[in-house]
């Protein structure tokens, strides 16, 4: 009587948790998308949100510090003050989204989709931002101090203002001569 007991609170816990998104498996499309506070129960466990639809979400001033958000989509999310410190965003989709004023140092950006993104006042000291695509992304007043750009497209990106001394590969990034602020 007390297996089955067990059994069923047991049951009772797994059919919660999934219902909550806080068991998370890889999803695309409708499937995958989550509420801020399903996120941030995510947060609050695994940090796991690999390939999760986060577009267009307000996950202001949240604490996203080592979560892995590889191929995520954040398209248009307002991560405005975010902490995404070592933060593994590899092939995400952050195009149109709101970073200003977002921690991302050490972050891994590679080949992520930045392009029209805001990175306003962003703390980027060594991300690694190789193969990026940033065209037309805001980086005014952005501190990229020891960041990789090795293959980074800067078509139209604005660099005024940008904290730049020691960022790494820039003359190996593309469309360097579209990007503004830089001289």
């Amino acid at each position: 009587m007390r297996l089955v007991s067990a059994a069923k609170a047991m049951l009772t816990v797994v059919v919660a948790l999934l219902s909550a998104g806080l068991v998370v498996g890889r999803a695309t499309g409708e499937e995958a998308g989550l509420t801020a506070e399903q996120v941030k129960g995510i947060l609050s466990t695994t940090k796991n949100l690999r390939g999760k639809n986060l577009r267009g979400l307000d996950l202001t001033k949240i604490d996203m510090r080592g979560a892995q958000l590889i191929e995520a989509d954040l398209g248009g999310a307002v991560l405005v003050e975010a902490d995404l410190v070592g933060a593994d965003l590899r092939r995400a989709n952050l195009g149109g989204a709101d970073l200003a004023q977002a921690t991302l140092r050490g972050a891994d950006l590679g080949e992520a989709n930045l392009a029209g993104a805001n990175l306003r006042g962003a703390d980027l000291p060594q991300a690694d931002l190789r193969r990026a695509n940033l065209a037309g992304a805001n980086l005014r007043g952005a501190v990229l101090a020891g960041a990789d750009l090795e293959g980074a497209n800067l078509a139209g990106a604005d660099f005024s203002n940008a904290q730049l001394k020691g960022v790494r590969n820039l003359d190996k990034a593309k469309n360097l001569e579209q990007a503004r602020g830089l001289r």
